[in-house]
């Protein structure tokens, strides 16, 4: 993982002190935090996070079922043990021809009315809020080349959910329950991807991974992972 890589991750996840200076690290992952919950604010008392809160870091180990991650902050590690049932994906950029009618999809932009001018389309079953999108150099699909790249959720205005219902050019036409059809606008500029289902098997050291799940003590119990980044060849 690149310095590059790892401040940009370190401050999506509140970790400003990982790339020096910045404000406080319990207000960053507070406002962070706050973010992952769809807006709900999130308020960590002195005793750190709570229980629920997702876990972000790199991979630094693999033994089974049972994960090493190492937070961007320095701090100690943490061991995680996934679930047999537990969900894992990555996400993976894909091009406007690749969509399919029907799936889920969610996006970030600004809306006007029932049009948006999105800067970050995720597609595939995406319920919560969603994690943040890495791009990588080399990467295929919509998106400027030329560099890594990582876009948060916080800053970059309203969402809409809903499946595709059609696309017609840069255009992806969604349907919302219980509201009109939206346009979402896409760009060059517009970050497109889907997540996909993967096994413990695929997971590598050095990837950056979001993890849902319960954490106890040093332990963390994982229900789902999500692969944010892969690691450094």
């Amino acid at each position: 993982m690149n310095r590059r890589q790892f401040c940009s991750f370190a401050l999506a996840a509140g970790a400003l002190s990982a790339c020096g200076g910045g404000p406080a690290p319990q207000d960053a992952a507070e406002r962070f935090l706050t973010e992952r919950n769809g807006g709900t604010p999130v308020a960590l008392n002195a005793g750190g996070l709570p229980p629920d809160a997702p876990l972000l870091g790199a991979i630094a180990s693999i033994d089974g079922h049972t994960l090493t991650i190492k937070p961007p902050t320095g701090d100690a590690p943490t061991t995680v043990e996934l679930a047999a049932d537990a969900t894992l994906r990555r996400q993976t950029v894909v091009p406007l021809a690749e969509i399919k009618l029907g799936e889920a999809i969610s996006a970030i932009g600004a809306l006007t009315g029932d049009s948006m001018d999105a800067q970050v389309v995720r597609l595939g079953d995406d319920s919560g809020p969603p994690a943040p999108v890495i791009l990588q150099s080399g990467g295929t699909g919509a998106g400027p080349a030329g560099g890594d790249r990582m876009i948060t959720n916080g800053a970059l205005g309203q969402m809409i959910r809903g499946s595709v219902e059609r696309v017609a050019g840069p255009t992806i036409v969604v349907r919302r329950d219980g509201a009109a059809s939206a346009e979402v606008k896409t760009s060059a500029a517009t970050a497109i991807t889907r997540l996909v289902d993967i096994a413990p098997g695929d997971l590598q050291p050095g990837m950056m991974v979001s993890v849902t799940g319960t954490r106890t003590g040093a332990m963390f119990a994982a229900t789902g992972l999500q692969v944010l980044a892969q690691a450094d060849s």
